[in-house]
């Protein structure tokens, strides 16, 4: 472990530049707006592309909704069944709305499905058990620039309520017509890949209660996801936290990124992205892809993957092989 540490250190900064022209190109290719913000934490190396503004925040506030319900609630009270009705369900991502009959969790297992299937149900029904104004104010905490200004279930049947939003994958938009629109979901809540990062970073330092350091602990290290966007091809992060909205014309991801059989972050990230006109599951892929670049700008030996090929990443880049 030692000596790829020290291979890491000697060749982090070759090709760099080429490699951050490789992500821009990427995003370029299959997005109309984005930013990334990534920084080594061994040095305090920092790069950053695309555009600096506003972007639509998603369900990355839920990493400081996890934070908040840790504020709020004592061990008696994380550890107490909640029953959910079918009809408490948010139809948004998520696997509690999969069930057709009342289930009961205790909030630390909402958490849990905050954070591993960034479940819109038990998002919302633990934002109303500690209140919207507790969340955002742990998000402008640690995330100043970002804000919320509604639960779920209301941003997103407000997104759904803008004219452009049941085709915006399927308009061919101007600029202005696109950074209007940027602006408008932005209003529901808003954030940029810096924020995002402090976010993150913020997240894995966070202390708990004491009698909560064993429930919170246990919702950082359960490494399940049912969406790993930049982790994809990686295995690399511990904590990450996606978001998107309109089948991920907007998209987004943060999260902290560690070397093999270390427990401390080596870097933390941070991208926002609007336009896309892919399928999710594409775009997805795309975020993989884009995953494995931040660990070569980083010096990080890639990992193996059994479903990263030559050929997949030839074809997101639009390359010949």
């Amino acid at each position: 472990m030692k000596s790829r540490r020290i291979w890491a250190l000697q060749q982090r900064w070759t090709g760099a530049l080429s490699i951050l022209e490789k992500i821009d190109a990427l995003f370029r290719r299959h997005t109309r707006l984005h930013h990334l913000y990534l920084r080594d934490l061994r040095d305090g190396r920092e790069w950053e592309i695309g555009t600096r503004r506003r972007y639509p925040i998603g369900s990355c506030f839920k990493l400081a909704l996890v934070m908040a319900v840790f504020d709020a609630l004592d061990v008696e009270e994380m550890d107490r069944l909640v029953t959910i009705a079918p009809e408490q369900h948010v139809n948004a991502g998520g696997v509690i709305k999969l069930i057709d009959s009342a289930i009961s969790l205790t909030p630390h297992q909402m958490c849990q499905l905050v954070l591993t299937a960034s479940d819109a149900t038990a998002t919302d029904i633990l934002i109303a058990r500690v209140g919207l104004d507790a969340v955002d104010r742990v998000l402008r905490r640690h995330a100043p620039d970002s804000h919320l200004a509604c639960n779920l279930a209301d941003m997103v049947d407000a997104f759904r309520a803008m004219p452009e939003s049941a085709t915006c994958k399927q308009r061919d938009w101007t600029q202005e017509a696109l950074a209007d629109y940027v602006d408008r979901v932005a209003a529901l809540g808003s954030t940029h890949p810096r924020d995002l990062a402090e976010l993150a970073l913020a997240t894995w330092g966070y202390q708990a209660k004491l009698e909560l350091r064993d429930h919170y602990r246990r919702c950082l290290d359960n490494r399940a996801r049912t969406l790993l966007r930049s982790a994809m091809f990686t295995g690399a992060w511990l904590i990450s936290k996606s978001g998107s909205l309109g089948y991920t014309f907007f998209i987004n991801d943060t999260g902290l990124i560690f070397e093999e059989c270390d427990d401390r972050p080596v870097a933390i990230f941070g991208w926002c992205a609007a336009g896309s006109q892919l399928p999710a599951f594409l775009m997805e892929t795309i975020g993989g892809e884009i995953g494995l670049l931040m660990l070569d700008t980083l010096g990080i030996e890639r990992p193996f993957s059994a479903d990263w090929t030559a050929a997949g990443s030839a074809m997101v880049h639009g390359l010949e092989r």
